[in-house]
């Protein structure tokens, strides 16, 4: 039995045996959108945890119950910590597209922070519960496990750098010389994007007294999302 050919959910905490869920959206979910009916299977699961098969046995407007049918197989987690650092974009509609396949691709960390030409620097409440709910959907529908953790920083990028010091640390450039080493032997990745204006000279200082690794995907300057989504599976695979 597959669970890529059944609905997925994430839950904090995985039921018992049997379980009821009375929360209003999911019952939306499953049975208005799914429009699901007694004796489907539905998958749930948490964080570190295998899929478990659960089967409806009960359906009304305020109540679904289910009956644990089946544990599948682990999944198989990646190695690979993939953490991308990210200045704030300007639009929220680009942040939600790289939440999402941040997701899908199985990076570990999307940390946010302040760069010198930033044109924003805050996310609102609202708009962090919005990006939470993407990253959690991309989750289920992506067969994955391990939640992408989002920080929201106020500290600039030096900052930023001086927590996270020590390890391998890359930055996508289009004028540097050096085109991607296709070896990392690393499996804990650190990579950089700049905001929409580009790196400021200082912070492009920065990154070469402190020995960052400066690459290059092709002759061409990428937007800050396509670097963030292209940047980060390439690595992936590369790393794999």
């Amino acid at each position: 039995m597959s669970g890529f050919f059944m609905h997925r959910f994430f839950l904090p905490e995985l039921p018992e045996q049997r379980f009821h869920i009375t929360n209003p959206d999911l019952i939306h979910q499953i049975r208005r959108v799914f429009r699901a009916k007694i004796g489907e299977s539905f998958i749930f699961f948490s964080v570190w945890t295998s899929d478990i098969v659960y089967e409806l046995t009960d359906l009304s407007d305020k109540k679904i119950s289910f009956l644990q049918k089946e544990v599948l197989p682990p999944s198989k987690y990646s190695a690979i910590y993939l953490t991308v650092f990210q200045a704030y974009p300007h639009k929220n509609e680009m942040l939600e597209l790289v939440v999402q396949k941040l997701v899908e691709l199985g990076a570990r960390r999307l940390v946010l922070f302040n760069s010198e030409r930033s044109q924003k620097n805050d996310i609102s409440s609202q708009k962090k519960l919005r990006i939470g709910k993407i990253a959690q959907e991309a989750l289920e529908q992506s067969g994955g496990n391990l939640p992408l953790e989002l920080i929201y920083s106020q500290e600039n990028m030096v900052d930023i750098f001086r927590e996270n010091s020590g390890l391998m640390h890359i930055v996508g450039h289009p004028h540097d010389e050096n085109f991607i080493n296709p070896t990392i032997s690393v499996k804990n990745i650190w990579f950089w994007v700049g905001p929409e204006g580009g790196w400021s000279p200082a912070e492009e200082e920065f990154f070469h007294k402190n020995t960052f690794t400066f690459w290059k995907f092709n002759e061409h300057v990428l937007r800050l999302e396509t670097a963030s989504i292209a940047w980060s599976a390439l690595l992936l695979y590369l790393a794999r």
